[in-house]
């Protein structure tokens, strides 16, 4: 069977938080699926499961730049990798790094002001 080349890519507007649509699967003019059900970490764990099904067997899936143009534009948002070696997308927790309205998370213990 022949394998499908797919494009994963995170659809908003770049610099926009509030554009967030969803993430998709498509090749050139077709979308193939879309998860959008959620936030961005609900539907990026949707797309995990769906990959390992029997339908996503015959797709290699690659990234678009997307994806990492999302974590640079809108605040909030990390990956981790997971047990099973999958990147998991989480809400920003480090201390340093900006939470989902561009504030700065602080130092465990550090005074509030």
């Amino acid at each position: 069977m022949t394998e499908t080349i797919a494009y994963l890519s995170i659809d908003y507007d770049e610099g926009d938080p509030k554009s967030y649509r969803g993430i998709t699967l498509s090749s050139g003019k077709t979308e193939f699926a879309r998860w959008s059900g959620g936030t961005p970490a609900e539907d990026w764990q949707s797309y995990l499961d769906w990959r390992d099904t029997e339908q996503a067997a015959n797709m290699r899936v690659l990234e678009n730049s997307s994806i990492t143009h999302f974590f640079f534009d809108i605040p909030g948002w990390r990956m981790i990798e997971d047990d099973r070696g999958r990147e998991v997308m989480i809400l920003e927790d480090r201390p340093g790094h900006e939470d989902q309205e561009g504030n700065t998370i602080p130092e465990k213990g550090a005074p509030s002001c």
